[in-house]
This record gives C-alpha cells, sequence and structure tokens, in this order.
C-alpha cells in the first residue's frame, strides 16, 4: 500500500491524529506525529481503529501500586481470567501486538506478505511459552 499523506485523509481522521499526538506527543507537529507512527501505511479503517484504541488505553485509570499483580502471559490471561472482560482486554492486547508486529514487517520489508511469517510467530509463541526456556 503506498504511503498516504496526512493532508488527504479526511477531517475526522485528521482530528483524531490530532487528539491522541495530544496526549501522547504535545510538543510533535501533527505531521512530525503522523510520519513517525507510521500511520501513512495504514487505510482509513485500518488508521481509525488504531487511534480509537490508542484514546481508549490512554483514558484507561493508571493502575496503582498496590492493584499491580503479575500474569505469566498474555496466552495464560487470555485463557484463564475469571472476568470475561479481562479475557477480552488481553484478546484485544494480542491482537494489536500481532498488528503492530506485522505493520513492523510491512514497513521494515515492503512486503505485505510473507509465507513463512506465521511459522516464525508460532516458534516464537512456543520457545516463550516453553517452562523449559524460562
Amino acid at each position: 500500500m503506498p504511503w498516504i499523506p496526512l493532508a488527504s485523509r479526511d477531517p475526522q481522521l485528521q482530528d483524531l491524529v490530532d487528539k491522541v499526538r495530544e496526549a501522547k506527543a504535545p510538543k510533535l507537529l501533527i505531521d512530525d506525529f503522523y510520519n513517525t507512527q507510521d500511520y501513512g501505511l495504514l487505510d482509513s479503517t485500518a488508521l481509525s481503529q488504531a487511534l480509537n484504541s490508542s484514546l481508549e488505553a490512554l483514558e484507561r485509570p493508571p493502575v496503582e501500586e498496590s492493584e499491580a499483580f503479575q500474569v505469566r502471559s498474555l496466552s495464560w490471561l487470555r485463557n484463564n481470567a475469571q472476568l470475561s472482560s479481562d479475557r477480552r482486554y488481553a484478546e484485544k492486547k494480542y491482537q494489536e501486538i500481532l498488528f503492530d508486529l506485522w505493520r513492523k514487517h510491512v514497513a521494515e520489508t515492503g512486503d505485505t506478505y510473507y509465507p513463512n511469517l506465521n511459522d516464525d510467530l508460532l516458534d516464537h509463541y512456543k520457545i516463550l511459552n516453553d517452562p523449559a526456556h524460562n
């Protein structure tokens, strides 16, 4: 997919980019923020989803030290969380991480299809979740 300049985007998307920029990096110009985040690689739907996810994450209250707890892994939380909202959050986080990996791969290589990517990700997942390696 070719790069889409910020000026070519719908005004509503431009406003969303500015809201996220204001929350994350208020000192950056909107164009610089847009470019450093590689938002030009995303189509309008994916950009809207990414921006809305960022805004939702920013609106969550910070976790206080007394409320913090450790979880073995994201996959453990996806499978064993007591609350369905926690399982949904873990699944959403997993999808965001997977999408970020794919986006970075596309940004670095220009390839939108990599036949062995699934196998590489599966091997990486197995290594991370193998108790012998922990």
